[in-house]
């Protein structure tokens, strides 16, 4: 993919927009039991430091004001990817972080349909991940950009749910499609009776409001058991992949259904006793290896 725009980007802030690059994690269906979307996230390789930790990346691009050429360059790169997989015959949906200050932005809505329209992707096929710390705080104008997207069919997500910012009440309130579950609630649910109980009725309150929920940051067996048994809808973490580069995913697809070499991961009806022996979580772990 074509690096930030340098043009754009005068002078040190040129170098550093020139390192960057995008890597896709897998999202990964309960109900399919297929990869349905990828999360897009930026990376940086820097020429003497090597791999920038990936929570440092996103910081520093806010810090010396390049966040909205950013976001535009995110949106391009992402549903060109998205466009070529459906090339190849895979329909598996983009997912892009973004901020409150670019939904607050007047143009924003212009710059996603652009990048929707140079791409020819389904805007039903891209997905706008929000924290949820941003949706507490939405004004008026986030609002109207975000309800203005979704009805070409963009989709939102709150992101970060459980962080510590919101309650379950702010759910019937705020337009979104899908909730994210954050991994402070994912990572103790094999010991925690309280994350269980959280998590457990998360997932209730959203399928009764009509949105489906991602449980995220997932590395073990027992997450996996716990969030199919309680009915989540997707996966999101290591236990079936880190994020991967453009290419390898390009090289994943499949003519026919996505990544049919997923293996079709079948969960057992009752998901504390899932048939995911050590050869089956290999075979996930290859299809996008």
């Amino acid at each position: 993919m074509k690096a930030l725009d340098a043009d754009s980007a005068p002078g040190w802030k040129s170098s550093f927009a020139g390192n960057l690059y995008l890597e896709y994690q897998p999202i990964v269906s309960l109900v399919s039991q297929e990869i349905a979307a990828f999360e897009v996230l930026t990376r940086c390789h820097d020429p003497f430091l090597g791999i920038v930790p990936p929570l440092q990346v996103v910081p520093w691009i806010k810090r010396i004001g390049l966040s909205g050429l950013h976001t535009r360059w995110v949106l391009r790169g992402a549903c060109r990817e998205a466009a070529l997989w459906s090339g190849s015959g895979a329909i598996v949906d983009v997912s892009v972080n973004v901020s409150p200050q670019d939904l607050s932005r007047p143009r924003f809505p212009t710059a996603v349909i652009e990048a929707l329209r140079q791409s020819d992707l389904d805007p039903k096929r891209l997905q706008l991940e929000v924290t949820e710390d941003s949706m507490v705080d939405m004004n008026q104008q986030t609002r109207s950009c975000m309800n203005e997207l979704r009805s070409l069919g963009v989709r939102f997500a709150m992101d970060d749910f459980g962080a510590g910012y919101a309650g379950l009440s702010t759910l019937q309130d705020m337009p979104v499609d899908t909730v994210k579950l954050d991994r402070s609630l994912v990572q103790p649910l094999a010991e925690s009776s309280k994350s269980q109980k959280i998590v457990d009725s998360v997932i209730a309150l959203s399928h009764d409001l009509g949105i489906e929920v991602v449980g995220e940051g997932v590395e073990t067996r027992q997450q996996l058991a716990f969030l199919t048994d309680a009915g989540c809808d997707l996966i999101q973490g290591h236990f079936f992949s880190p994020a991967l580069g453009a290419e390898r995913v390009a090289n994943a697809m499949t003519p026919s259904l996505a990544f049919s070499t997923l293996d079709r991961v079948r969960l057992a009806g009752n998901a504390r006793r899932l048939a995911f022996g050590p050869a089956r979580v290999s075979r996930v772990r290859r299809a996008v290896a």
